[in-house]
């Protein structure tokens, strides 16, 4: 029986003593091997009939999106996702055809949002699309464009990222934020550098000697912090949870009509311009597990003054002790 891969019914020989077929009105060669060129001219039709089940990468994006919402997940998750369904459709669009480079029009996206938004945003792009062609696959959907190649932001690129936004603090915005700060979550971030889960946990602190200390749950350390008088009301409010206390925060700075950095936008900027105070007050303050764990946000500068003026207490205590 002859081998269907090896007739030369599907082909036919050219005078130039290679194999061909006459394809949308062109001569498409395959070589001068019979076999070979069998074997290819069928390859490309296998890989044809597959190109015609795969779906446009827009139209599974479209589908995984209602299958979230469907999920009841947080408006905040779902907004993210929103985005990044908007993101990839920008540059996908509706094509039926892929791209002449592998994962064209994804990684034209990515490297999008890895320019305008930094190396976190970029984070999520990765995990997000890639968590887009998981559920396609589990879902036996053959999706048109290949996913690309796509690196997540090392730790180290993290913290490089966060080393450069050190220099902007929300002290010049830290009025506006007290004069719309109704639930006394600013008073908190600022006067006791405290995070959306420090707040949560305000209940079980105690009053000693006009200092307010709280076990730090996060890190299993004792806080301290002093406050005024007139703002020690906002040490007195229950928070229910976390994403409370985020929802509260945000709101409070769309009053205020400052960028929603978070608490710890606060909290880092509390720490960056007491550099220079009593370490040891600061340390009880902040709670830190361990030293240096700021080292990549805080702006600790050592000039002259700072140097000059631990010199002259050394000097003095030399000089004392003779």
């Amino acid at each position: 029986m002859t081998d269907r891969f090896t007739t030369s019914r599907d082909l036919k020989l050219h005078s130039n003593g290679q194999w061909y077929r006459f394809v949308e009105g062109r001569h498409k060669y395959f070589g001068t091997d019979e076999e070979q060129a069998h074997l290819e001219y069928w390859h490309s039709r296998l890989e044809q009939s597959r190109q015609q089940f795969r779906r446009p990468l827009a139209q599974v994006i479209d589908a995984w999106l209602k299958d979230k919402q469907t999920e009841g997940i947080a408006k905040s998750t779902l907004k993210d996702y929103e985005w990044l369904a908007k993101t990839l459709s920008k540059f996908v669009g509706k094509r039926t055809t892929p791209l002449p480079e592998r994962g064209g029009g994804v990684r034209h996206a990515y490297d999008y949002v890895n320019k305008r938004y930094g190396v976190w945003r970029r984070h999520n792009f990765v995990i997000w699309t890639r968590s887009i062609y998981r559920w396609a696959e589990v879902r036996g959907i053959q999706i048109l464009e290949d996913l690309p190649v796509m690196s997540p932001p090392t730790m180290v690129e993290k913290r490089k990222s966060r080393a450069n936004k050190r220099g902007y603090h929300m002290v010049r915005e830290l009025k506006d934020l007290i004069r719309a700060d109704e639930d006394g979550l600013v008073r908190c971030a600022w006067f006791c550098a405290y995070g959306p889960k420090d707040a949560t946990e305000m209940d079980g602190g105690e009053w000693h000697d006009g200092v307010f200390q709280l076990n730090r749950s996060k890190t299993g350390i004792s806080r301290a912090a002093w406050v005024p008088e007139e703002h020690r009301w906002c040490l007195q409010i229950k928070w229910g949870g976390k994403r409370t206390v985020q929802r509260h925060w945000t709101d409070t700075c769309e009053r205020a009509g400052v960028p929603c950095l978070g608490m710890y936008a606060v909290r880092r900027t509390v720490r960056s311009v007491l550099d220079g105070q009593d370490d040891g007050a600061v340390r009880a303050l902040m709670g830190h597990a361990r030293l240096g764990i700021d080292n990549h946000y805080c702006r600790m500068e050592v000039g002259r003054e700072r140097m000059e003026r631990l010199g002259l207490h050394l000097e003095r205590l030399l000089e004392d002790s003779s």
